[in-house]
């Protein structure tokens, strides 16, 4: 259900760019204003590419990964003033920079967001009609079952079974 909602998102954003309406810059082209010492050209974004700090953060949530999107034009240049949205298939992400700084760079921060669960999230950074992914794992949630190793036909025994995050922490 949360995915439709972004795909919706998205529609209503590509309808709204294509509409024109006179604006001085779409969801996909940063324009200069007439004031600006520049020329006056609109860079198309050609290429996102998108990083994270960690490949893995802890199931007890005690440490966030920060996830940086690059934003490049047709020359390779970056890109300042895009707006980049970020998305993930769970966790909790806050985006920190949600447009392009003069070195091309949107930045947000990624958390368990209190699920323990060991799983590979996919965050997805996305700049006019160019996206990345990135997958991070979240790793350390442990199952231990402790009891004899054997019984003799008729007896009982007793077992254990504990359910832990990355911190030791029960769960």
């Amino acid at each position: 259900m949360r995915k439709f909602g972004w795909i919706f998102i998205f529609a209503a954003l590509a309808a709204a760019t294509g509409c024109g309406g006179g604006g001085s810059s779409s969801f996909a082209n940063v324009s200069s204003s007439s004031s600006s010492s520049s020329s006056g050209t609109t860079a198309k974004v050609a290429a996102v590419t998108l990083q994270t700090s960690l490949p893995q953060i802890p199931s007890n949530g005690s440490t966030n990964a920060t996830i940086t999107a690059f934003v490049r034009d047709a020359n390779n240049q970056f890109v300042q003033g895009v707006s980049v949205v970020f998305s993930s298939t769970s966790g909790g992400l806050a985006v920190t920079t949600a447009t392009t700084d003069a070195n091309g760079q949107a930045t947000a921060s990624l958390g368990t967001a209190g699920d323990p669960t060991n799983r590979t999230i996919t965050v997805t950074a996305m700049a006019g009609t160019k996206s990345a992914t990135v997958g991070v794992g979240v790793v350390g949630t442990a199952v231990a079952l402790s009891g004899p190793g054997s019984l003799i036909q008729g007896s009982s025994g007793t077992y254990t079974v504990s359910l832990t995050d990355s911190a030791g922490a029960p769960i």
